[in-house]
């Protein structure tokens, strides 16, 4: 994800090897109480929701909404109810292998 976020090889480097020093392996997600929990959460939500940006959205005069986020909690947008199951379909398909 940090690659895709366009993160400098050296953070990329210091989030790795902060993870390797871990006592108990995780096979998705970040250790609980983690300081970089919040910040990876939100590059993966961030790359999720850019890849969905298309798919979603309302339009009020010459702006185009696609999702409201703030921490851990997002709101997608949609112009009518029968977007929402392709939306979803797609939301869980990007998810899915990140581990959400």
């Amino acid at each position: 994800m940090l690659p895709w976020w366009a993160s400098p090889r050296k953070q990329i480097n210091c989030t790795q090897h902060t993870f390797s020093l871990q006592c108990s392996s995780t096979t998705s997600g970040v250790r609980q109480g983690c300081v970089l929990a919040p910040a990876l959460f939100r590059v993966a939500t961030d790359w999720i929701l850019g890849h969905l940006a298309l798919e979603m959205g309302i339009t009020v005069g010459h702006y185009h909404f696609t999702d409201v986020a703030y921490a851990d909690d997002t709101a997608i947008l949609m112009s009518d109810r029968l977007q929402a199951d392709s939306v979803l379909q797609s939301f869980n398909a990007f998810a899915a292998p990140l581990g959400l």
